[in-house]
């Protein structure tokens, strides 16, 4: 609740308030509303028809959001957890508890598994005929708003509100659970399976007359004894058929059982149509066929994709060839409005670069002799030497000079 959908808040762990084995309900709160939210975790169904995507979640959120019924317990947020495959469904927190809690008379916030096993006495004539009626009509408006059949009308889906009672788990249908139920019934839905509602609300009216749950599909003669009205038993004798003819919800609510039953509700909120969309209808179809609903919104994303794509490069060709025709006509519009062109000969190749010869070092100056000047008085500064002539020819020859002594004659002799 914290990181996956962060505007709602979490209060506390709820024990395990139904049957269903991989479920858990957690108590929160939405941010800036004070009203306690149920929050139920749910793993996906291995038969679940609906592909878990982000345009599947809107769907099935956008139909049960216009759900609009006096007699229908709204949904107020459902998550498809696609990563780790868990349906999240947030609805209001009734402190009251649902209509099995009122039969048995027990706290609705206790075990699923303890507080049930005491037979009750049953609920008065006048309760089972406005909570039945109530329930008819809440599951014909889903019915006549093209809905498939609930499949999990029992006494733990109805919710108890300011004596009125309120429909719920109607979006089990699309994620592919099935209810407690349908293991006992199954048998008798081989020939009319659409006849499903209509055997579970027979189950839902017996436990409010007879105080317990009936273990068998069809009651028996002693089982429909326990219901201490005669007014009950003909009507769970209408829709028990024996002869398998089972009656549909419209003809259980037409039923003489119901006469002069007044739902002020109905009068106070009347229901709204639902407009349903292609994707909708795509939905509802296929959880009446129980097939798995064909998940389009990926290729459409790829061909969005790749839409877009072929666009990008499109654009970017013709950006490219726009901006290379306007050069070129500039370049054009230049050259025709500027003077008459002036041939400009191109320069001469330029040649490699002759490395000059290596430069031959001069000779270290001999002993005693000064440097030479370009002044012609110089040479008379220069000593008068013996072989000097001899000396200036092996210097040009580059032959070594051999080492020579300088000896002044005026000095006296060693």
């Amino acid at each position: 609740m914290r990181s996956h959908n962060p505007k709602y808040s979490f209060s506390q762990h709820l024990p395990d308030m139904g049957s269903r084995v991989d479920k858990y309900w957690f108590l929160g709160r939405e941010h800036g509303h004070w009203k306690d939210l149920v929050v139920t975790q749910c793993s996906k169904s291995p038969v679940c028809p609906l592909p878990f995507s982000f345009s599947n979640q809107k769907t099935i959120r956008d139909l049960l959001l216009d759900l609009k019924h006096p007699y229908i317990w709204p949904t107020i947020d459902i998550d498809l957890w696609e990563e780790h495959e868990m349906v999240i469904l947030t609805q209001e927190f009734n402190s009251n508890g649902s209509l099995k809690d009122y039969i048995y008379n027990v706290k609705p916030r206790h075990e699923w598994s303890s507080k049930y096993t005491m037979q009750s006495r049953g609920l008065a004539l006048k309760q089972i005929r406005l909570f039945g009626l109530q329930i008819l009509k809440g599951a014909l408006y889903l019915q006549e708003n093209g809905f498939p059949p609930h499949c999990h009308i029992q006494a733990g889906n109805v919710i108890m509100k300011k004596g009125a009672c309120r429909l719920t788990g109607y979006e089990n249908v699309f994620l592919g659970y099935t209810s407690k139920l349908f293991p006992i019934i199954r048998r008798l839905l081989k020939d009319k399976p659409e006849a499903i509602d209509s055997i579970c609300m027979g189950h839902l009216l017996y436990e409010m007359g007879a105080g317990r749950e009936l273990e068998e599909a069809v009651p028996t003669r002693a089982q429909l004894n326990r219901c201490k009205y005669s007014e009950l038993i003909q009507l769970l004798e209408f829709i028990f058929d024996i002869a398998g003819d089972y009656p549909s919800l419209s003809d259980i609510a037409d039923h003489h059982f119901f006469t002069d039953v007044k739902l002020p509700e109905l009068k106070k909120h009347s229901p709204s149509n639902i407009h349903l969309t292609a994707a909708m209808k795509a939905l509802i179809k296929a959880a009446k066929k129980g097939k798995v609903l064909k998940s389009r919104s990926r290729s459409n994303a790829n061909a969005r994709s790749s839409f877009r794509n072929k666009n990008k490069s499109s654009s970017k060709r013709a950006s490219t060839a726009t901006n290379g025709d306007v050069a070129n006509s500039s370049q054009n519009r230049q050259q025709s409005s500027s003077a008459p062109a002036v041939t400009i000969a191109p320069p001469p190749p330029v040649q490699p670069a002759i490395p000059p010869p290596p430069s031959v070092p001069a000779p270290p100056p001999a002993i005693g002799f000064a440097p030479a000047s370009s002044n012609s008085n110089a040479v008379r500064d220069v000593p008068n030497v013996e072989g000097r002539g001899a000396l200036l020819s092996d210097i040009k020859k580059g032959m070594s000079l051999k080492k020579t002594v300088t000896r002044d004659k005026s000095a006296p002799k060693v």
